[in-house]
């Protein structure tokens, strides 16, 4: 996880250091990139709503392989062909 500190005057510290954990983590800009390229696959329904976040996750380490983007992309056009 990470922190934010946010410097300043601060009663609860001495140090005038706020270490705030409520605020949601930093996204890399490979997330964010990751994000959106699977996200506009799902909107055409060449992904699968269940292997959006594993592919989006794995697309941003660089874990994803051509492999794995055909099987998606499969799995996306057979349901759709069999209207499921």
């Amino acid at each position: 996880m990470r922190w934010r500190a946010n410097i300043g005057i601060n009663k609860s510290s001495e140090w005038g250091v706020d270490m705030d954990e409520s605020d949601a983590p930093v996204k890399t800009p490979s997330e964010i990139l990751a994000e959106k390229v699977v996200g506009v696959l799902a909107e055409r329904e060449l992904v699968l709503a269940d292997d959006i976040q594993q592919m989006s996750l794995d697309l941003a380490i660089g874990k994803l392989r051509a492999e794995d983007w055909r099987v998606a992309i499969e799995k996306a056009i057979d349901k759709g062909a069999s209207g499921e």
